[in-house]
């Protein structure tokens, strides 16, 4: 097994969002760090006002998802736009929930996590390979809600025949399967050893695992191949079809609303057009918060001798992989905040999830209103007064 003796080994393990290519033999960990961008002083100071940010974003987003996965559920949400919708919550809820139990564990050992064995563990093996697999899932679950949106807008009446909308629990089944796949080389990249010390003090240890350094190329030509295919061209893909969206939506709008002849179509217009703003920026919202640690990732990527980890900007590229990582903390939140502003179906459904809560404790109150109500009302007008009261609650 072939130690890494970089003195900063930890920040390795932090790449919950971006799998990153290992240095070549060539270069030298120590090269020039000091003469960088960024100095060591700054790094370390703009990560502490960051770190006090990570847990208040976790748990609202914990929260926010949580409440988005029952809203979508709900029966006034069926659709194939609100099944891509919940699967998209339940993928961020297993994200937010592996990055909160690895903030903590990093948190509960401190300094000397990298020396505990379910630190290492934790981190190269959950997150590196289903942390960071669920997180480019996202990237594909907003390109399949931003094309069922635009097929959705397009071709309104055929919209049947298409299996994205026809199959949509096929799609996300595919995505996990193939995403994992593919990641699955992550797993085999690193091993665990055990260090015993002078003082009989057992620590452990990472580095670099034999199959990796045998079949080096081969797991290079793979990490390159996933963050061309998961991430770049995804990312991409997603802000043309919001485009996409945007001028269909425009386009088909001032023509289906010339055809709208009652009070009810118009209203289903409404809560489509609703939607689809919805999504739209919900997405948009997604993809430009995530472009800070897609830009890093591509920069190291494309100049790993100038811009990395082993390079003299290695503070100037942890620095923007720590303000990369705070912002798409802040995108898991963007569903939810623009639906719940843009949707009135989704707010409506919102209050009767919340309201099912305390259902209970209106059930137990309800006698009293019906005895207010024969008190205030003709007897003749009791009961549908009484019945929209329970309709309504």
């Amino acid at each position: 097994m072939s130690n890494c003796t970089s003195p900063d080994d930890e920040s390795l393990l932090n790449c919950t969002s971006e799998f990153h290519l290992p240095a070549t033999d060539t270069q030298d960990p120590q090269n020039n760090i000091d003469t960088g961008l960024v100095s060591m002083e700054t790094y370390l100071a703009v990560d502490g006002v960051l770190e006090k940010a990570v847990y208040p974003l976790l748990i609202t987003a914990l929260a926010l998802n949580a409440i988005s996965s029952m809203v979508f559920s709900h029966s006034s949400m069926q659709g194939p736009t609100s099944t891509y919708l919940l699967a998209y919550s339940v993928n961020q809820l297993l994200y937010i929930s592996l990055s909160l139990g690895h903030t903590i564990l990093g948190t509960v050992y401190g300094d000397q996590a990298v020396e505990k064995v379910l630190y290492l563990a934790f981190s190269l093996y959950v997150s590196n390979f289903v942390t960071g697999s669920l997180r480019r899932i996202m990237y594909q679950l907003n390109v399949f809600v931003c094309l069922a949106r635009f097929v959705l807008v397009t071709v309104r009446f055929k919209y049947r025949n298409c299996r994205l909308l026809k199959t949509p629990s096929l799609w996300i089944g595919a995505a996990f399967a193939i995403t994992f796949a593919f990641h699955l080389q992550v797993v085999f990249k690193y091993e665990i050893s055990k260090i015993i010390k002078p003082n009989n003090q057992t620590t452990y240890s990472f580095g670099l695992s034999e199959m990796y350094m045998k079949h080096r190329t081969g797991f290079l030509v793979l990490s390159l191949f996933n963050k061309i295919t998961f991430v770049y061209v995804l990312v991409l893909l997603c802000l043309v079809l919001n485009m996409c969206v945007l001028y269909a939506l425009k386009r088909h709008g001032r023509k289906r609303r010339t055809i709208t002849t009652c009070l009810r179509n118009s209203g289903s217009h409404r809560r489509e057009r609703q939607t689809t703003l919805a999504v739209f920026w919900s997405t948009l919202a997604f993809v430009v918060l995530s472009l800070p640690t897609v830009t890093d990732s591509l920069a190291s990527t494309l100049l790993p001798s100038h811009y990395g980890f082993h390079s003299k900007q290695r503070y100037l590229y942890l620095l923007m992989q720590k303000i990369g990582n705070t912002s798409a903390l802040f995108s898991l939140t963007a569903h939810f905040l623009f639906h719940a502003c843009f949707s009135s179906n989704f707010r409506s459904t919102l209050r009767v999830v919340v309201c099912r809560c305390f259902r209970r404790g209106k059930i137990k109150t309800r006698p009293i209103e019906m005895e207010g109500l024969y008190n205030q009302f003709p007897r003749e007008n009791v009961n549908s007064v009484a019945m929209e009261i329970i309709y309504r609650s």
